[in-house]
């Protein structure tokens, strides 16, 4: 009788272990749910063949492809919509959950306006301050509803990346002030005019 139980709770462990869970891996617009409407009739929407996953822009008179990855790629991977603009969008993507990666599109081309290291989102301001990727590691500070990227020089910090010493930001119109830390502890401030 022990035996007959033991198989017959293997048998069942084996059934359990190959049922897949319908239950949603997260509450944010990750990618490969199909079609993510966007503002101003725009969709991007979520393909798939046997090798590649890929992200497609389609909306008054664009239909275009904005990148692929391969089949496998984990959805974090592939990006997740962060902010929906008049013009703009953006997408997170990366599998460093305290720190992903975003690119930014202009929606009626599908042009990508910048591939950054995501450093922090300002909600009431609508902007987003970036790393950007080129050999320069600029702070780029992008406002979703104008559009409007600026590009300024990083302090000279200790911190493996700089913007990691940034203790304080305040900007308004005219200028982006940063207060960071520096070699021997101490603070200093640097004030950035915006054009």
């Amino acid at each position: 009788m022990k035996q007959i139980a033991l198989l017959l709770f293997i048998h069942l462990s084996v059934i359990c272990m190959g049922q897949k869970s319908n239950a949603p891996l997260s509450k944010t617009n990750y990618l490969p749910y199909k079609t993510i409407r966007l503002s101003e009739g725009y969709k991007l929407t979520f393909e798939t063949n046997d090798e590649l996953r890929a992200v497609r822009l389609t909306g008054g008179s664009i239909d275009t492809i904005l990148y692929t990855r391969k089949k496998n790629v984990s959805e974090r991977d592939f990006g997740c919509l962060m902010a929906d603009y008049t013009q703009y969008f953006v997408i997170y993507y990366g599998s460093d959950v305290d720190r992903p990666w975003l690119r930014i599109y202009k929606k009626d081309s599908g042009a990508l306006i910048l591939t950054g290291l995501n450093a922090e989102i300002d909600s009431i301001n609508h902007t987003f301050y970036a790393v950007s990727v080129d050999e320069k590691k600029n702070l780029c500070l992008f406002d979703g509803n104008s559009g409007k990227l600026e590009y300024f020089s990083p302090p000279k910090t200790p911190c493996l990346w700089w913007f990691e010493c940034i203790i304080s930001k305040k900007l308004t119109e005219k200028d982006l002030t940063i207060e960071y830390a520096t070699y021997g502890n101490k603070r200093e401030t640097k004030v950035y005019q915006r054009k």
